[in-house]
């Protein structure tokens, strides 16, 4: 369901390309003048991968910050970098299935990538992109517990491998058109574990042009 989801954004996003040209105010660079355009705001990433024999699927939500930045060097063309960050718990609902002596146990994942951004309609209210980008993610899970004993424990499962991500973002400006409402920015983003991963992420937020 989400991956649809995902996939009628993109296609939506396609189709705005599509509006007559003449339709809309052209400017030299998005947001005029600007060169530089920032985002910042509120992630949410639905993270899944496939267990085995030992560890059960994990299939959860996790939520952080996310932000990027795109400098155009061509009025349709520029090249972004973005951060993001989430986490989530994995501790089950039911008390009864969480092991003996765990207390929490926390998924975090950092994501760092780079890539083209190419605008496909742009006026001075309204703008809509598309990216791929490739980098790193960077995967934790943290258990903390108590041994019999009571003992504190702690211990941490980290990874970080190669990463990619395509998506598109739509971007309503407001005032003066130097700072506006980013209400979408939906994305595919694919790891590389031991397994390919492949997990929806959608931000919202704050936008600005410099």
């Amino acid at each position: 369901m989400i991956k649809r989801i995902a996939t009628a954004a993109l296609l939506a996003a396609l189709a705005i390309a599509l509006v007559p040209q003449a339709a809309l105010a052209q400017n030299d660079t998005p947001g005029g003048a600007s060169r530089v355009r920032v985002f910042g705001g509120f992630s949410y990433l639905r993270f899944s991968a496939p267990g085995n024999g030992e560890i059960p699927d994990l299939d959860e939500n996790t939520y952080g910050l996310q932000g990027n930045l795109v400098y155009y060097f061509h009025e349709r063309v520029g090249f972004m970098v973005d951060g993001a960050f989430n986490t989530g718990n994995l501790l089950p609902d039911d008390p009864a299935n969480v092991p003996d002596g765990v207390t929490g146990a926390d998924l975090t994942q950092t994501t760092l990538l780079f890539g083209p951004s190419f605008v496909l309609t742009d006026s001075d209210r309204f703008t809509a992109q598309a990216y791929g980008a490739i980098g790193w993610a960077i995967a934790s899970i943290d258990v903390v517990g108590v041994s019999e004993n009571e003992v504190p424990i702690f211990d941490r499962l980290d990874r970080t491998v190669f990463a990619a991500s395509f998506g598109a973002n739509v971007d309503i400006m407001l005032g003066d058109g130097g700072w506006g409402i980013r209400p979408a920015q939906v994305e595919v983003l694919v790891s590389a574990f031991d397994e390919t991963l492949t997990n929806f992420r959608y931000s919202a937020g704050i936008v600005g042009t410099f």
